[in-house]
């Protein structure tokens, strides 16, 4: 009788050797890159005062550059402000970090942005689906926020909830970041911020909510 050769042990290990090389790579596998060099948002600014009344809307555009900055620990990304509040033109390089584990973008710091000095940066960690809670400190050496200009300051944030947002009348699904500074709340209040965060477009929507109860938001309106 004759046997059937093609299910001997050597091929039964080489087939069992495949496939857990094949799982290994399936579950190591990293988290795809939201921000790429050449990528540009476009983001409108939205100001209101503490009864809802709209103040101010402005514009900011988001490019991203992909050099390394000075430490060469984060990339580069650049904002470019169109003419608001002050009704001035502002560029501002500074950068990001999208390791396929963690998104952390510094936010805009210049004119009207200068307070988001003092509450935690857009920052999301992967994979989707994960909640976690942070705490942490921040020494500001130099800000534009100068009253901060060598303090420290303690905040919190966490990755908590889902909600569905319209950008570009498309409805998109985005898991929300929320934080806040937790201590020099006597001199300066407690600041609060919301991150909107979407896996193919990333920080769709950020909303600041300053202690006298002032709304700044940025909303995405194209990227490209």
């Amino acid at each position: 009788m004759k046997t059937n050769k093609l299910f001997n042990n050597k091929n039964i290990d080489t087939i069992l050797l495949f496939l857990i090389v094949f799982f290994a790579l399936s579950c190591s596998s990293t988290n795809p890159k939201v921000y790429k060099k050449g990528m540009s948002f476009d983001y409108d600014v939205i100001m209101t005062d503490s009864n809802g009344k709209q103040e101010d809307t402005c514009s900011i555009t988001m490019t991203i550059d992909g050099g390394v900055t000075i430490d060469r620990q984060q990339k580069k990304l650049k904002y470019y402000y169109s003419p608001c509040l002050d009704k001035n033109y502002y560029e501002e390089t500074t950068g990001y970090i999208d390791d396929g584990k963690t998104i952390s973008l510094h936010p805009p710091r210049l004119s009207y942005m200068s307070f988001t000095e003092i509450v935690p940066f857009p920052t999301f960690t992967l994979p989707i689906g994960v909640e976690t809670s942070t705490k942490g400190t921040l020494t500001v050496k130099e800000s534009t926020f100068k009253q901060l200009n060598g303090k420290e300051v303690e905040y919190e944030y966490n990755q908590e909830g889902v909600d569905t947002l319209l950008i570009n009348n498309q409805k998109i699904v985005c898991y929300l970041v929320k934080g806040k500074n937790t201590n020099q709340i006597k001199e300066f209040g407690q600041y609060s911020c919301t991150y909107y965060f979407n896996e193919r477009y990333g920080f769709v929507k950020w909303v600041y909510i300053k202690p006298n109860g002032e709304k700044v938001e940025m909303i995405l309106k194209d990227c490209k």
